[in-house]
């Protein structure tokens, strides 16, 4: 039978505690890794807030756009009643254009 020496039995419980060690601590650095490899925030849920952020911004951009558009097109009713003297079905038309696109907009 071979005979052990207490210098022996430590030696092989420090090379397992090591290894115990070794292991465990590459368990870690692979979990570190896989969680670094994962995106912090689910690509679709942000293409999602992405893509209804974009609708809000084209409904407010086209509400603008009309906006402008009537205003355009009473400054140039204003200025033909003032060229012509006195055309107010232009300026009519437009006021209601503006009154609309207005109240249009508020909502």
């Amino acid at each position: 039978m071979i005979e052990l020496t207490q210098s022996q039995i430590s030696t092989f419980l420090i090379v397992l505690s090591a290894l115990i060690a070794a292991a465990l601590t590459l368990d870690k650095v692979i979990d570190l890794i896989k969680k670094w490899r994962q995106p912090a925030v689910n690509i679709q849920d942000k293409l999602a807030a992405d893509k209804n952020r974009l609708e809000i911004h084209e409904k407010q951009i086209l509400g603008i756009t009309k906006m402008v558009n009537a205003l355009c097109k009473a400054e140039i009713a204003h200025l033909t009643y003032e060229l012509t003297g006195g055309n107010t079905d232009k300026l009519q038309e437009a006021l209601t254009t503006l009154t609309n696109s207005t109240i249009d907009r508020s909502h």
